[in-house]
């Protein structure tokens, strides 16, 4: 029998340790040590023994694997591979315009009430569902578009206060930067000791609303 991972659940590997990410309830949890061992070669295309499909079994009636009438073409991951975050977003001296300033408070505003008000897979529903629209005028739109778009977040983080607040503010510049023509994701990272989990904004392996360095800290088990 063939298995997959539910729609809904995403996971990440660090360190010795497999992190599961429930979106359906918006939990995270780490996978009982007695299965990592047999899920890890699993999702890595290896040989399995009996007791490695025994184990997937298990996982199966626990709700974490689902039954596939076909092998998955990708097990390892849920998503394209994500460059390392490197860059940080050069952003300008002077202020923003109006026009992005109102367009950063009012994204930032509606988010945080459905960060408060919806389920946390909604949220990943709504933003995937938020696709770039086709830039006006010549030419691509830029890194240094984005870095515009993002010096307006930051004005908006002085208005609105930014600590703890990186699911509300990351999930607004995605979707205001993908109106804008650009196409930025979300990424969703964990560290495991001590377990944390954060989430910013890249394009490419530039950064956007989070330090390089910080960024770096984080496994990234989930990007839309």
């Amino acid at each position: 029998m063939q298995f997959m991972l539910r729609d809904d659940l995403y996971f990440c590997k660090n360190a010795d340790a497999v992190i599961l990410l429930d979106t359906r309830i918006g939990r995270y949890s780490a996978l009982p040590g007695v299965f990592v061992g047999a899920f890890s070669r699993y999702i890595d295309g290896c040989q399995l023994s009996s007791d490695d499909l025994q184990i997937l079994g298990q996982l199966a009636q626990q709700g974490i694997l689902v039954g596939a009438a076909d092998q998955p073409q990708r097990l390892n991951s849920k998503f394209e591979p994500l460059p390392s975050p490197e860059v940080e977003i050069g952003y300008a001296d002077r202020l923003p315009s109006f026009s992005l300033a109102v367009s950063a408070i009012t994204s930032r505003l509606i988010w945080t009430w459905r960060v408060r008000h919806q389920s946390f897979s909604s949220l990943i529903d709504r933003i995937k569902k938020v696709r770039s629209r086709p830039s006006r005028g010549t030419g691509k739109r830029s890194t240094r578009d984005l870095g515009r778009l993002a010096n307006a977040f930051r004005f908006a983080d002085l208005l609105l206060g930014s600590h703890d607040c990186c699911l509300p503010r990351s999930l607004a510049l995605v979707a205001t930067a993908r109106k804008y023509g650009l196409n930025p994701v979300l990424v969703i990272g964990i560290q495991v000791a001590p377990f944390a989990a954060h989430c910013w904004v890249q394009d490419g392996n530039v950064v956007a609303n989070e330090s390089p360095d910080r960024a770096q800290m984080f496994t990234p088990i989930l990007v839309a």
